[in-house]
């Protein structure tokens, strides 16, 4: 019954909820009284009823909110405001309902009672009104908590806005309303905490994901891009080409795409497709979005979200030091790129404005430039071209992927034409080890064919086709080695594999046939001709060899035209198109050809070398034996059956024909002129002192022999008796010597039809002197540079240049004065002589006695070149006489003066007695005499020349004598209008004939003297020179006026500039002397080159041109050569070889030796100048200052100085020289580091100090004469004051050696070290031993520091590349500042170290090293003399060094690839080599690094002057000291 009624009260609690809900507002009172008028408590269960009906609808519209969040919050409020209201008509109801009740029980009731009630129901009413107000603030708090627990923070949020806006307001004066309004911001932070806790979880688990994304995403993009190919294969089918095959595979196999392959692939392509959202949960980001969107801080979040997305890239980006080992690397790198932008894509379109595309359109192009930078450098380490084309497939996957996102990827195509030169590479490399096999294994003998079918296999591997080979019957030879067909199918197979990258290019076939044949060219013109010319060269490789070779490259120029077929086969492209690259095959193996026929020419000439060693002639033998040398007949069978093998040359055709009988006829014609010439030397080697008729016959019948063979035709061709004019030389020779027919070599020498025509005086003389048995010449004496250095000092040309204007003026008067003409010529002559006579002698004569002197001397210089026959009326007999007179009146000079002899010299004369006797050494009369006759002809004939070719100059260029004249009177040198004040530079007036337009050189007894003009009686002047009178003066005016004029000087002189270069150019266009003549006292077997002045050789140009001068020495006498520097004769070497047996021969080829100067200056007991075990001792000391455990200790303090330096370089508001502020760093980097001096010390002392070391650096090397003033003595004052600052160092760090260091600098160590040492070192060596740690870690560093400056200054790309390696490394950047260095973030640094190599390589800071020759020695053929000095060459070997293309430009990426071994790794040599490297060699990388670190990063700069000019002394630096102006560097 119960039951019953229950079910009956709740269908009509429903009846009353339906009815409530769809009657109106107002009307809903009767409906509401019939629920207190049915059965007792039924208004409880009616509540209950409606509290589940209103949670009902809570639920319904919470599910609405979800999806309709402004429906949501209006649905709400009005749920609200009916609650609200409901519950204020229950409590109405309730309220009515006991009053009513009352009323009824107690209607007659007291007075009393009713007041006490009325006064409890206005009570009750305002506790009801209150609590009306109260309870649903209270219900919303409720809620708050229960949707906070329950992780709705969305609604809690919407919950707390109508808990501020709408009920706490009301009830704001009761104290809980106060706290509960405190307590909802705290609950806001906590939501947001909680929210952006779950976004970092989300930001950390998609770095987990983004690799598995991007995996499917570039799956996927593979999949759409092999079914868009499969679609146009399909589209393509009825008119696709014919595909060519290549050992049985097709280029799809090529591709590495098997049938196997692609069926995985479309296994694959039918699974589900899932995305990003598929794979990761967003949720977290929707909800922080929204949350901080309601919050009002959604900018906050964005820039938040943004920020660690930012970060989250540049760690994406960030790749493994070993990615570049394999594919896996590379393609794990790809997937986290793709999964990052992947989600930044969905993100993008799934949120409005979280991100935007151009925040990501900014991230892509930052990563863009990150990844091309990395791939850029990691594919350079790439050496397996497999590897190489796999990581461009992966470009392609990659970009295409990202390309169907949006993202713009055109660059990334960009780089992969610069991957596809790297894959050329290594195909390139990869093929010449294939062809170097092929060539080592090959036999070089023509391919032996059986049968048919052999000789189809080979012709379908190679396109041969000769009619004469295919008539003959089996077996049968075809004429190319084995070689030819493989060599062909490897290129093939390079072109193949060439196309491979060409593929997924988005490139048309013109485009791709063009990147083929370039390709093809590269491995023609430089691999394949590579591996022929070192294969030409090989010392095994025979005459047949290469005759084969000649063959062999025959058939593969012609197989040239075929390649061509094959690639126009393959892209399609008619080779008729315009712009269409041809094969550079033609020229490749012409040039091999010519290699190879110039490689049998020297091979016939060694071989020649060796039997002409074998010769044994017996000098002294009285007769002939009557037959030819057994060596000799040997000599010539072996030339005879050697030419025999020049008819296997290919002449199946004409052209064959023709050049297989040129190379034979000028292998023919080599080998005659190499044996004659062979034979000559033999004749007149210096070894040889005596020869008797009877050896010269038993040679003459040699050379006969000589003669039959070549007279024999050995190779045809030759016209009439050509290959017998190679020994007319030694024929002439010979007969001259057997006949002994001097008479007629002596009157007919000269002439176009002597007899003896190609005899040489100097040869037939020397080979004379060996028949008579003692020497034709006499050594004349002369005087030593010494006497005469002072004879032409500053000193004396002063003395002299008032007695030269003197008589200058003289002379000029006379000219002027006199009537007529004046020969000029003559005039000069007259002149010079007055001037030798005057000036030079000091000799004081009459114009008479002059004048019959000149005449005597014009005798003896007329008869000076002539023939040596001292017979009556012979020239020779003339001269001598001339001489004589001479010597007898200079004899009387001479004693008259040595009884005069003045302390002080005035002239030439006094100069030279006082200067001998300073030297000890006493001059005869007859030396005396001699030098006065040599200092006249050396004073008199040539200036007299050169005067007047200046006259004859400036006559036929007035504009040049108006500059000059302008010149002077810039210079103040007055009275240059008034003629004769100190030149010729005056009016003048030419009269008569025009002027001849050139001299020419008169000859005296055959001899060219010096230039005269055409006649010897000038009739160039023949009617005259004019010179016109003083406007204004007479000439006795004018002789009167110049002796008070004042003297010039040379310091005036000097300042001249363009009177100089007038007389230069005159000089340069008529020399006065045409040439000289020298005779070899001795014979090295080095080239001839000249050894410079007396005692100062050539170190005057050294010192003054450098490199100007060592470039002329190195194009004129090549790798080795003899000069004289620093007072000892000299052997200068470079190329990698020489200098590796140099560098490895110490101690038992060379020893070091420096210059006297640097071992006087540096001491002779520093490392660089000691030997042996002391030398090991010293160095393994100093190894310890320049440890890994040393060098982390150094770092800090480098980056300290140079941060310091850097610094002061930005705020200076002018530009900075770079060389003196880069020697001023290294300097206090090296004082401290190096020599243990503190900052304070450094400070004190620094200026002091550098300008002694700059003085001492300037004078190390100098002439080894320790004088006042010298460069020596300079030198050492300065190296005295440098110790003395470190002997007071020395002695504090011996004082505080107790002391506990955290690290001990290079001369605390070398002090330890010689404490424990057997034989510690003295003050001194120690002193001397820190001086050369200066020297070595303070003057070189700057050099190269400079350096880099200079050329990243020039090569603004390379300093991007820098920047980009230093971002890779964190290095660069916001955080960069504080990050610690060590040698393993350096070591990292690949591409900055190859920089400095590069910088190295270019400009080595030491030009060279020093040594000796402990014996004599053999070195690439030259014989070095024992105690000679011995230059290797830095600079020239890296200059000459062929593993270095485009030496000129500055490339780091030269050395990106492995390093050289062997013997080639000194082709690079900056650091020296051997046992005497440098030991601070890894302390200069590690300074250097620092400093281009902190350059890049905190510089820009720009080099005012441009390319500087270089100099050397002793270390390179600019000349102007590179003026430079620093910016600061602002990271984008």
């Amino acid at each position: 019954m119960a039951e019953s009624e229950t079910l009956e009260t709740i269908t009509e609690h429903e009846r009353i909820l339906q009815e409530i809900e769809s009657t109106d507002t107002a009307c809903v009172g009767p409906t509401l009284r019939s629920v207190y008028d049915d059965q007792p408590n039924a208004h409880r269960r009616f509540m209950e009823k409606l509290d589940a009906r209103i949670r009902n609808h809570d639920r319904e519209i919470e599910k609405m909110c979800n999806f309709h969040h402004q429906g949501f919050v209006d649905a709400i409020t009005e749920l609200l405001k009916v609650r609200a209201d409901a519950e204020k008509l229950m409590g109405q109801v309730t309220d009515t309902n006991r009053r009513l009740q009352d009323a009824g029980k107690e209607v007659t009731a007291q007075t009393e009672e009713v007041i006490r009630c009325r006064l409890q129901q206005r009570n009750m009413a305002t506790t009801v009104e209150k609590l009306q107000l109260c309870i649903p603030v209270l219900e919303m708090y409720s809620k708050l908590k229960e949707q906070l627990e329950s992780k709705r923070y969305y609604a809690a949020l919407k919950t707390m806005e109508q808990l501020e806006n709408t009920y706490i307001p009301r009830v704001s004066q009761y104290r809980f309303c106060q706290i509960m309004a405190e307590t909802l911001p705290k609950l806001r932070e906590e939501i947001k905490e909680i929210s952006m806790s779950d976004l970092k979880d989300f930001l950390e688990s998609i770095r987990k994901h983004s690799d598995k994304i991007g995996e499917t995403a570039m799956k996927q993009a593979q999949q759409h891009r092999t079914f868009n190919s499969a679609v146009q294969k399909q589209a393509g089918v009825g008119y696709a080409k014919p595909v060519y095959t290549l050992n049985g595979r097709t280029p799809a196999q090529h591709n590495g795409l098997s049938s196997d392959e692609g069926a995985e692939e479309e296994e694959d392509a039918d699974e589900e497709v899932l995305t990003a959202q598929d794979l990761v949960d967003f949720s977290p980001v929707y909800r922080c979005l929204h949350i901080y969107t309601v919050l009002g801080d959604r900018e906050t979040f964005e820039n938040y979200y943004r920020k660690q997305r930012k970060k989250q890239a540049r760690l994406v980006l960030q790749p493994q030091s070993n990615m570049h080992e394999t594919v896996e690397g590379y393609r794990k790198y790809f997937n986290q790129i793709v999964g990052f932008f992947v989600v930044e894509d969905h993100i993008l379109h799934a949120t409005q404005g979280l991100v935007t595309r151009a925040f990501t359109d900014e991230l892509w192009n930052m990563a863009l430039s990150k990844i091309i930078a990395v791939l850029r450098t990691h594919s350079s380490y790439c050496s397996d071209p497999d590897l190489v084309l796999e990581l461009k497939n992966l470009i392609v996957i990659f970009a295409d992927t990202l390309q169907g996102y949006g993202f713009l990827v055109n660059r990334l195509f960009d780089l992969l034409f610069e991957i596809r030169d790297q894959y050329n590479e290594t195909l390139l490399k990869k093929w010449a080890l294939v062809f170097r096999e092929i060539f080592e294994q090959d036999n070089y003998s023509p391919i032996p064919v059986e049968n048919e079918e052999e000789y189809k296999s080979v012709i379908s591997r190679f396109p041969f086709h000769d009619a004469e080979i295919e008539k003959q019957q089996f077996p049968k030879k075809l004429p190319m080695s084995q070689s030819v067909p493989q060599i062909y199918i490897q290129v093939k197979e390079f072109i193949y594999a060439s196309l491979k990258f060409s593929e997924s290019l988005h490139r048309s076939s013109t485009e791709i046939d063009d990147m083929l044949r370039k390709s093809t060219n590269l491995l023609l013109t430089r691999t394949l001709s590579g591996c022929l010319q070192n294969l030409i060269k090989k010392p095994h490789i025979g005459l047949t060899e290469l005759v084969q070779i000649i063959i062999n490259t025959t058939h593969l120029e012609q197989a040239c035209k075929y390649l061509e077929d094959f690639i126009t086969n393959i892209t399609n492209v008619s080779p008729e198109t315009i712009h269409t690259t041809r094969l550079y095959g033609l020229s490749t193996f012409k040039d091999a050809r010519h290699a190879a026929e110039g490689e049998i020419y020297t091979k016939l000439n060694q071989k020649i070398d060796e039997f002409i060693q074998l010769a044994d002639y017996e000098w002294s033998m009285s007769e002939s034996d009557g037959r030819a040398s057994g060596y000799l007949m040997d000599l010539i069978n072996f030339l005879r059956s050697t030419f025999q093998v020049f008819t296997h040359l290919p002449n199946n055709n004409n052209d064959h024909a023709a050049m297989s009988g040129k190379v034979a006829q000028t292998a023919c014609m080599s080998a005659c002129k190499h044996l004659s010439t062979s034979l000559m030397q033999m004749l007149l080697d210096s070894e040889l002192k005596q020869i008797s008729m009877g050896a010269v016959q038993q040679f003459n019948l040699d050379v006969i022999q000589c003669e039959l063979f070549a007279s024999s035709e050995p190779v045809p061709g030759f016209q009439g008796d050509t290959l017998q004019l190679a020994f007319i030389d030694l024929r002439q020779l010979l007969d001259l010597f057997m006949v002994w027919d001097w008479s007629t070599y002596l009157a007919d020498y000269g002439q176009p039809s002597s007899k003896y025509l190609r005899v040489n005086p100097s040869t037939a003389l020397a080979l004379l002197e060996k028949a008579l048995g003692f020497p034709l010449w006499l050594a004349s004496m002369f005087i030593t540079y010494r006497i005469l250095s002072k004879v032409f000092s500053r000193g004396a040309l002063e003395m002299y240049i008032p007695r030269l204007q003197d008589v200058v003026r003289s002379e000029i008067a006379k000219w002027c004065s006199g009537p007529g003409s004046v020969n000029v010529f003559s005039a000069a002559k007259a002149l010079t002589f007055r001037i030798a006579v005057r000036v030079l002698l000091g000799l004081r004569m009459g114009d008479s006695d002059v004048e019959y002197l000149s005449k005597i001397f014009e005798q003896l210089i007329n008869n000076l070149f002539s023939l040596p026959i001292d017979v009556s009326f012979s020239g020779l007999r003339k001269g001598i006489k001339a001489r004589e007179e001479l010597h007898a009146f200079m004899e009387k000079v001479i004693e008259e003066k040595l009884q005069n002899q003045r302390s002080e010299g005035h002239d030439a004369f006094d100069y030279i007695l006082s200067s001998a006797k300073e030297n000890g050494h006493t001059l005869t009369v007859q030396e005396l005499k001699e030098a006065a006759v040599e200092l006249i002809f050396a004073a008199h004939s040539t200036t007299a020349s050169a005067s007047t070719s200046l006259i004859l100059q400036l006559l036929k260029h007035p504009s040049v004598v108006e500059k000059a004249r302008h010149e002077l009177e810039a210079h103040g040198i007055n009275g240059v209008s008034n003629f004769g004040s100190h030149s010729l530079l005056n009016e003048w007036d030419v009269e008569g004939q025009a002027i001849p337009s050139e001299y020419e050189a008169t000859e005296k007894g055959g001899n060219e003297s010096y230039c005269l003009p055409t006649e010897t009686t000038c009739p160039l002047f023949s009617t005259g020179t004019h010179y016109c009178e003083p406007a204004e003066q007479s000439a006795e005016q004018y002789r009167h006026s110049s002796l008070n004029r004042p003297y010039l000087s040379l310091k005036k002189l000097n300042r001249l500039r363009y009177l100089d270069c007038i007389i230069k150019e005159v000089l340069r266009f008529l020399p006065p002397v045409s040439g000289g003549y020298r005779t070899a006292l001795q014979t090295f077997e080095l080239d001839v080159s000249t050894m410079g002045l007396p005692f100062l050789g050539e170190t005057l140009q050294l010192v003054l041109q450098r490199r100007k001068f060592l470039r002329m020495k190195r194009q004129k006498y090549g790798f080795i050569y003899r000069t004289h520097l620093f007072g000892n004769p000299t052997v200068r070497i470079m190329g990698a070889e020489n200098v590796r047996q140099i560098l490895l021969g110490e101690h038992k080829l060379v020893a070091v030796h420096w210059p006297a100067s640097v071992r006087t200056i540096l001491g002779a007991d520093t490392l660089s100048n000691v030997h042996g075990a002391q030398h090991k001792s010293k160095k393994r000391a100093m190894m310890k200052a320049f440890s890994r455990e040393a060098l982390e200790h150094y770092i800090p303090v480098i980056r300290e100085e140079v941060r310091c330096a850097i610094k002061d370089w930005l705020h200076s508001d002018s530009c900075v020289l770079v060389y003196p502020e880069m020697k001023r760093l290294m300097f206090r980097i090296a004082m401290r580091i190096l020599l243990g001096f503190e900052p304070e010390q450094i400070k004190t002392d620094e200026q002091e100090l550098v300008e002694a070391f700059e003085e001492m650096i300037k004078n190390l090397f100098s002439l080894p004469i320790d004088v006042p003033f010298s460069g020596l003595y300079r030198g050492l004052k300065a190296r005295n004051l440098i110790h003395s600052k470190i002997e007071e160092n020395i002695k504090k760090k011996i004082q505080d050696s107790g002391d506990e260091r955290k690290h001990k600098d290079a001369l605390q160590l070398l002090i330890e070290n010689c404490r424990r040492s057997e034989e510690p070192l003295s003050m001194q060596e120690l002193k001397e031993s820190a001086t050369e740690l200066l020297l070595g870690g303070h003057e070189t560093t700057a050099s190269t520091a400079t350096s880099l400056v200079m050329f990243l200054g020039l090569n603004q790309d390379v300093v991007q590349r820098v920047r980009e390696e230093l971002q890779e490394t964190e290095l660069l950047g916001v955080d960069s500042q504080e990050k610690t260095l060590n040698l393993e973030l350096l070591e990292q640094l690949k591409y900055t170290g190859c920089v400095i190599k590069e910088t190295l390589r270019i400009n080595p800071p030491v030009p060279g090293g020093f040594r000796v020759a402990l014996k004599t020695f053999e070195l690439n053929g030259y014989q070095i003399p024992k105690g000679w000095n011995v230059i290797y060459s830095i600079c020239d070997t890296h200059d000459v060094a062929d593993v270095f293309p485009n030496k000129e430009e500055f490339q780091p990426e030269r050395f990106m690839g492995k390093s050289p071994e062997d013997s080639s790794r000194f082709n690079y040599i900056p650091f020296g080599g051997g046992s005497r490297m440098c030991v601070g060699k890894e302390f200069a990388k590690v300074l250097l690094k620092i400093f281009l670190v902190e350059l890049v990063t905190k510089c820009n700069w720009t080099l005012l002057n441009g390319p500087p000019t270089m100099k050397t002394g002793p270390t390179v630096y600019p000349v102007d000291n590179l003026p430079t102006k620093f910016c600061t560097y602002i990271d984008n």
